[in-house]
């Protein structure tokens, strides 16, 4: 049994207890386990998890209905919640669990009247091309090696299709790493969680050939106006600064940032990668 399946079956045993242990109900609730996986998908579709992924596609000139592929995505949910938005949504999920991998991704896709394509290889192994994006969330801090994986990733878009990463944990200094790790509810379970630092990602993609990587502080104000901090906008804005500016003077290990690059348009000249205001943040992570 490799690393990879091994992880994955210390997940999975993770999720069975927390859905046991009521006093796990916050962590199911936060992560979006519940065990009614399209409850999971409702909770999800209404959160700034989903809001922030749209937004970055929106921004990027990728709408319905566009052909997206869901990279690593686990119960299918960024899938569901992208087939219900309109777009043409395929989820590459190798891990076959019925818990938190591509069994329970098809029983969500039964309820859904917009249903997606489940491929269970490895996304090095699928038959399709011509994606406008791809999108994946807390997925690029398990993937080793990472730069193979997005070398495979670019080949499936088309030329200036966008790649994003949503709630990529960052560590800053040395022994952020430890610390990340120690604090995940599930570490418990065997879960090893991972991080790298910003440039550590921003570094991959450009090794893998995309162009333009740059690292995104997370929450827009609309967001976090709409589900951090309900507010008439004068009286959210110096509360969004602080929130900022808290998240880039006291960073705490594991916070998350979002990642955007694109494959080269033909004939265009690759370029470096950039860091786009605040690194880091502090919302929800995927547990």
């Amino acid at each position: 049994m490799t690393e990879a399946e091994q992880q994955d079956l210390a997940y999975e045993r993770a999720v069975l207890e927390a859905w046991r242990d009521p006093a796990l109900r916050a962590i199911v609730v936060r992560g979006f386990l519940h065990e009614d996986v399209f409850e999971a998908l409702r909770a999800f579709a209404a959160s700034e998890d989903w809001a922030r992924i749209r937004r970055l596609l929106h921004a990027a000139g990728v709408r319905p209905p566009a052909r997206v592929l869901d990279l690593g995505g686990g119960r299918g949910l960024v899938a569901a919640a992208l087939a219900q938005e309109g777009y043409e949504a395929v989820l590459c999920e190798p891990n076959p669990s019925e818990v938190c991998g591509a069994g329970a991704a098809a029983r969500l896709r039964a309820r859904l009247a917009a249903p997606f394509t489940i491929a269970t290889g490895a996304v090095g192994a699928l038959e399709v091309e011509g994606f406008d994006a791809v999108v994946c969330r807390a997925v690029l801090h398990h993937v080793q090696p990472l730069d193979e994986v997005l070398r495979d990733t670019l080949s499936l878009l088309v030329p200036g299709g966008v790649f994003i990463a949503s709630d990529e944990p960052t560590v800053q200094r040395a022994g952020d790493l430890a610390l990340a790790r120690a604090r995940h509810p599930f570490a418990g379970f065997g879960v090893e969680e991972d991080a790298h630092p910003v440039a550590h990602y921003l570094q991959a993609l450009v090794a893998a050939g995309f162009a333009g990587a740059r690292a995104r502080f997370p929450v827009a104000f609309g967001d976090y106006r709409r589900y951090v901090r309900p507010l008439p906008r004068l009286l959210a804005l110096p509360f969004y600064a602080r929130y900022r500016l808290r998240a880039r003077l006291r960073p705490r290990p594991g916070q998350v940032v979002s990642l955007v690059a694109r494959r080269p348009a033909q004939g265009a000249t690759p370029v470096t990668h950039e860091t786009v205001g605040d690194r880091t943040c502090a919302p929800r992570a995927r547990f």
